[in-house]
């Protein structure tokens, strides 16, 4: 230790080894002084690890401290961990994650703030601290990363829901077009820059609509009385009055285009829509992307469907 004492400034240490209380309050005031040297962590392994001498309880009390403090470190990655969360849902909030509101996106920053301060509060604790402290300090500290996760996961499991009745647009996965306005024959077009706002009703109770469970109607605003159905003996999808339809023909059922296992529909979600009284007829789009057809079998993007926010 004498070249970092000589580099810092600090005082040898003059007494004895056996007394262990001494020793330890020299190692913590010492040590304070030189804790930003890249030395120190040598120092450290070759006097508690290397050096003859060393009283086997000092070896001991330093272990059992150390276990502490390598778990702070832990803490400290963990918290990072939670830092680049925040900063890749920021990076992807005009992408993937689209459907994160404006306010959701200023809960997340909230979030971002309140970790600074966790930060700054355990590295002032950490730093300040005596051994007899340490365990003091991971305990409370301990729970800190994970709370802000299920912070950030609260807020955007809110954000992702959907309920029966919202409104929304359809967009086309495969075409990035939406579902737009009927022409003048009353068949549903599509259009990247003119969509209808939409919302899904679910038939059967319940605010949730659940994969391959859920039967519901699209319905619009804009079209008020009236439903998305599937025309008999053709493949044209149109609006109709519900006053006039068939409930089969304009009833939709959805599952997810990938994941088997998720039973609730999502913001972000990729889905098809499957008529109930004909199944094998999707909702899809013609090659051009600009007409919504029923499409039998597998046409992959082109029968797939997100939810955007309107």
């Amino acid at each position: 230790s004498s070249g970092i004492n000589a580099e810092y400034g600090g005082d040898p240490y003059t007494g004895s080894l056996s007394n262990l209380t001494e020793l330890l309050e020299y190692v913590l005031n010492f040590s304070s002084t030189v804790s930003h040297s890249d030395q120190v962590r040598t120092l450290h392994f070759n006097a508690v690890w290397n050096l003859p001498g060393i009283p086997p309880a000092f070896r001991q009390f330093v272990f059992s401290s150390q276990k502490y403090t390598d778990r702070i470190m832990n803490i400290y990655s963990d918290l990072h961990e939670v830092q680049t969360t925040i900063s890749d849902i920021s990076l992807l909030k005009k992408q993937d994650l689209d459907w994160l509101s404006d306010e959701g996106h200023g809960k997340i920053q909230g979030i971002g703030v309140c970790l600074a301060s966790c930060q700054k509060k355990l590295t002032k604790k950490f730093g300040s601290a005596s051994i007899s402290e340490i365990e003091e300090v991971y305990e409370e500290f301990r729970e800190s990363s994970s709370d802000l996760e299920d912070e950030i996961e609260d807020v955007l499991e809110k954000e992702r829901k959907y309920e029966d009745q919202e409104e929304m647009y359809l967009l086309n996965a495969g075409h990035m077009t939406y579902l737009a306005r009927q022409n003048w024959e009353g068949y549903c077009t599509a259009s990247q820059d003119h969509p209808v706002p939409v919302y899904l009703e679910n038939r059967g109770p319940g605010q949730e609509i659940r994969y391959r469970h859920s039967e519901v109607y699209i319905r619009s605003r804009d079209y008020p009385g009236e439903v998305m159905c599937l025309g008999r003996n053709y493949y044209g999808v149109f609006w109709k009055s519900e006053s006039y339809v068939y409930p089969p023909y304009c009833s939709w059922t959805l599952a997810h285009s990938s994941d088997f296992r998720k039973r609730v529909l999502e913001y972000g979600d990729h889905f098809v829509l499957s008529n109930v009284n004909w199944p094998s007829f999707m909702m899809g789009l013609d090659k051009t992307g600009s007409w919504v057809l029923a499409v039998q079998g597998d046409s992959g993007d082109s029968v797939t469907w997100l939810l955007k926010k309107s």
